[in-house]
């Protein structure tokens, strides 16, 4: 697993990328569900990305899980463009 932590203005989250054999609809099953009441579906490309809680996304792609863990100071559009930055 690999770990990035970034701290911009007061904005502070941390990405995780774990290899995996789940695809979108496990990540669903086995953990958003689990540690969310609601969430929010978007696709970018090829990549469905659930946001929930404050500021939280996770998705599979390509064998790889990834994770942003927020401190809630980032926006649904920051959350977007850090997404399309990877």
């Amino acid at each position: 697993a690999s770990e990035f932590l970034t701290k911009n203005s007061n904005q502070g989250y941390i990405i995780t990328q774990k290899s995996t054999s789940w695809n979108t609809q496990d990540l669903l099953n086995n953990y958003v569900g689990s540690v969310a009441t609601s969430y929010q579906v978007v696709q970018l490309g090829s990549r469905t990305i659930y946001l929930y809680g404050h500021g939280n996304a996770s998705w599979v792609s390509g064998g790889i899980w990834y994770q942003i863990d927020s401190d809630g100071s980032l926006s649904e559009s920051q959350i977007i463009d850090t997404i399309n930055s990877l």
